[in-house]
């Protein structure tokens, strides 16, 4: 495991597209595999901006 945890901020939701793209299943499977021993977390964009804007009404007091 690492000692950093990365925050993948993306427009879409990965698991949606998977499931609507079922070719692409078995190539998703192996780069899971691969990339299984890092943590990575993923969060929307959408969840950062509301996030972000609590974070800075904080930082203005």
């Amino acid at each position: 495991m690492l000692a950093h945890t990365t925050w993948l901020i993306s427009k879409m939701n990965p698991n949606k597209y998977v499931f609507e793209k079922l070719a692409l299943i078995e190539r998703i499977a192996r780069w899971q595999v691969a990339l299984i021993e890092y943590d990575i977390i993923h969060i929307t964009q959408k969840a950062i901006k509301g996030s972000v804007l609590s974070m800075g009404q904080e930082f203005s007091n």
